[in-house]
């Protein structure tokens, strides 16, 4: 049983809300200098995939008619 695709991408979109507040909010009072590249890579590898979830759900939706 999978979930609807409307249903999927709320959740991304969810799960990219969250993952943003986490990484950046905690930061974004104070000049922090990331400085671990491999840690940057990570986080940008996160958006990047939650981004590309959601913009193909939305894509499979729009071809729906949803």
């Amino acid at each position: 049983h999978s979930f609807p695709t409307r249903r999927l991408s709320d959740l991304f979109r969810l799960i990219f809300m969250g993952a943003s507040q986490g990484i950046r909010n905690p930061k974004a009072h104070d000049i922090v200098a990331q400085e671990d590249p491999d840690r940057t890579l990570d986080y940008l590898g996160l958006a990047s995939l939650l981004m590309r979830r959601i913009d193909d759900t939305q894509r499979e939706l729009e071809q729906r008619g949803s």
